[in-house]
């Protein structure tokens, strides 16, 4: 155990190696421009409530990677990251990550991704994103779980599903964006859409029905709603007005079998 916060410069690296081998740190991170890293087994905790942004334009790293590796965060409530690099949180080959009580990411680029069989990361008190400029991902790859099933979205909020993963979508009301491949999300609630890419992949079908109008939130960016592979399909059943980006633009397109419906489109500004 480390009393006292722990600082990581100059794109350091702590591992903690090994199912016998743990590392607790009383008072959380002052700051991280490195990574943290959780491997074949071993275990970190780390206490605090709130996450601060990674030092300078530095990428911050943490990870638990292997079956049994974890990183616990057990009194975490807010997570922000940095307005010029990434913070990476990532549970990978059987890894678990776990901040049972975080609530909001603020703002910053933060990716989150669960990948590989075995591989979770649980936020059961996630309550959303309320990052305003800068995008916060949520990633579930090749049979990750992301268990945030109270997770309402934000307009900077982009989710990413593929290869069997599993994020709960039944509860999100708005997002940036979002890439579904291979599987049929619930999107019932969804409202509102930010300036994200729109995917369907691989045999998605995404219905949108409580979509009604598209005003894109960054007016200078370039957009793409898309539709690929045979059976993947986009419906915007409900949708009867939209507007592009004033300098940039959005491409939406249906290739290799896919289908783009919007039914009640009625005007494009």
């Amino acid at each position: 155990m480390i009393h006292g916060k722990v600082s990581i410069t100059g794109n350091g690296v702590v591992s903690v190696t090994g199912d016998q081998a743990s590392l607790e740190v009383s008072s959380g991170l002052a700051s991280i421009a490195g990574s943290l890293t959780a491997v074949s087994g071993a275990s970190i905790t780390l206490m605090m409530t709130n996450y601060p942004h990674p030092a300078g334009c530095l990428v911050g790293n943490l990870l638990a990677d292997g079956t049994g590796s974890r990183l616990v965060m057990p009194t975490l409530q807010t997570m922000s990251g940095s307005a010029c690099s990434i913070l990476s949180v990532r549970s990978l080959r059987g890894g678990l990550v776990s901040m049972p009580l975080l609530e909001l990411f603020t703002e910053g680029f933060i990716t989150l991704e669960a990948e590989g069989p075995g591989s979770r990361m649980d936020l059961p008190m996630l309550e959303g994103i309320t990052a305003t400029r800068r995008s916060v991902t949520l990633s579930a790859r090749n049979e990750g779980v992301i268990d945030a099933p109270r997770n309402g979205g934000g307009l900077m909020l982009e989710v990413v599903v593929r290869f069997c993963g599993t994020l709960a979508t039944h509860q999100l009301t708005s997002l940036n964006g979002f890439t579904f491949d291979g599987i049929s999300p619930d999107l019932a609630l969804l409202e509102t859409l930010g300036s994200g890419k729109v995917l369907a992949e691989n045999g998605a079908q995404i219905v949108l029905p409580s979509l009604t109008e598209y005003r894109p939130i960054q007016t200078c960016f370039s957009e793409r709603w898309s539709a690929t592979g045979a059976g993947s399909k986009l419906s915007f059943p409900a949708l009867s007005q939209m507007e592009g980006p004033t300098c940039g633009k959005l491409e939406i397109a249906a290739r290799s079998g896919a289908e783009i419906l919007l039914p009640q489109l009625r005007s494009v500004l």
